[in-house]
């Protein structure tokens, strides 16, 4: 009865090693493609996926890489998976993880797009700042992003009245006087523009960039400046900057509008 008992137990601990054995098993997952290299340009690309089972595939943390969409993401062995890809407006070579699962098994395939070669005509979008650029700005009085007040000295050597395209670190050493550190930033990929505004009544007033526009021929920076209250008489100027793509060599036009208060 005792060894009846234990060869009982024996062939189901087999069986169960042999259940769990199958469970843990790899789905033979395969893909055709684990790197697909693309242009600047918008495309659709295709990947071939064998496995013994259902398959599913994600774009790893789709918020920040909504350029990057699946059709077909779920399948069985041999279906096509399909990534469609938007064009890359920046200078930016950008990068996505695409993760395919089966089972227990994952796969990956990386997109690598191209960065743009030639900024499109139209509105400049311009670039977000690293916080140690925002930071390097934002000691002085600081009206926004793209603005800040001058009093009686700014750390910026730029006539009342002008604008300047800096294209590279040494370009931006040669007009500011400050010990404060300047940050890196890759002129590889960005141009800097900084502008000193003509004088008008300080507390009265405020100027915001509006927009830079790539024409043809030119660069067109559009800025407005806004009354507040015209009561005031104390007169000041102010700063400007934005970060951008890089930009072409192009002669550079500032248009000022104003409104508001007794204008």
């Amino acid at each position: 009865m005792k060894k009846t008992t234990f060869k009982i137990i024996t062939i189901l601990m087999i069986l169960a090693g042999g259940m769990a054995s199958c469970n843990d098993k790899p789905n033979n997952l395969t893909v055709s493609e684990t790197f697909v290299a693309t242009t600047a340009e918008s495309g659709t690309y295709s990947v071939v996926v064998h496995s013994n089972g259902e398959w599913f595939a994600v774009v790893e943390d789709a918020t920040n890489h909504t350029w990057c969409i699946l059709n077909n993401a779920t399948g069985t062995n041999g279906d096509i998976l399909t990534i469609n890809v938007s064009k890359n407006p920046l200078p930016i070579a950008r990068n996505a993880t695409v993760n395919i699962t089966s089972g227990n098994s994952t796969k990956s395939v990386s997109i690598n797009q191209e960065a743009t070669k030639e900024l499109p005509e139209g509105i400049v979008e311009p670039i977000q700042p690293s916080e140690e650029v925002m930071g390097f700005f934002a000691w002085p009085y600081i009206l926004g992003y793209d603005t800040f007040f001058v009093g009686g000295w700014s750390p910026f050597e730029i006539a009342i009245d002008t604008c300047v395209i800096i294209n590279s670190m040494d370009e931006l050493r040669n007009i500011y006087s400050s010990s404060y550190p300047i940050p890196m930033i890759d002129f590889d990929l960005y141009t800097l523009i900084i502008g000193h505004s003509e004088e008008f009544p300080s507390t009265a007033y405020s100027l915001v960039v509006r927009n830079l526009i790539n024409e043809p021929e030119t660069l067109e920076l559009n800025l407005q400046i806004i009354c507040l209250d015209a009561g005031y008489t104390v007169f000041a100027s102010i700063f400007y900057w934005r970060l951008y793509p890089k930009l072409p060599s192009k002669p550079l036009n500032v248009s000022i509008t104003w409104e508001g208060i007794g204008l």
